[in-house]
């Protein structure tokens, strides 16, 4: 049996992967539209990873989702995924209920979030015409 997730959608702008300026102790990543990012190497495995992460969505022209810390530090990047949504419902007052046709989670979407007028709207186009979406999403927690 597969266990059920519970999973937030982040909507965070996510962005392309432009270029990448290699040096001593940082790599300053580009993306399209002008902004820029810095990974440090003082984790040198975590450096490693979000360096993959960003050639690989440089190479496939594939978006990321991207949290900085202080002025330009990333501290994650992460490959964005595709999907067309199958169904947006209210869950309960404060909770929208989205699901995807080829992901088996339930998402959740807090009606608290800032951008939800516009992301609603995305997700609600996304099921009446079958069109995809790009999405970032988390598990918050998990049950067998």
């Amino acid at each position: 049996m597969i266990g059920e997730a519970v999973v937030a959608m982040f909507a965070l702008k996510l962005m392309f992967v432009k270029e990448i300026v290699e040096r001593d102790s940082v790599a300053v990543i580009r993306f399209d539209g002008g902004q820029e990012g810095q990974l440090r190497t003082d984790n040198k495995e975590k450096y490693a990873k979000l360096l993959e992460t960003a050639r690989k969505s440089r190479t496939n022209r594939r978006p990321v989702a991207v949290t900085m810390a202080k002025p330009n530090d990333i501290v994650e990047m992460v490959s964005a995924d595709v999907d067309t949504v199958k169904n947006v419902e209210e869950r309960d007052a404060a909770t929208l209920q989205v699901l995807f046709q080829g992901h088996a989670a339930v998402y959740e979407l807090e009606k608290d979030h800032p951008d939800l007028n516009r992301i609603r709207a995305v997700l609600e186009q996304s099921s009446k015409d079958k069109s995809r979406v790009w999405l970032r999403t988390k598990v918050l927690q998990t049950a067998n």
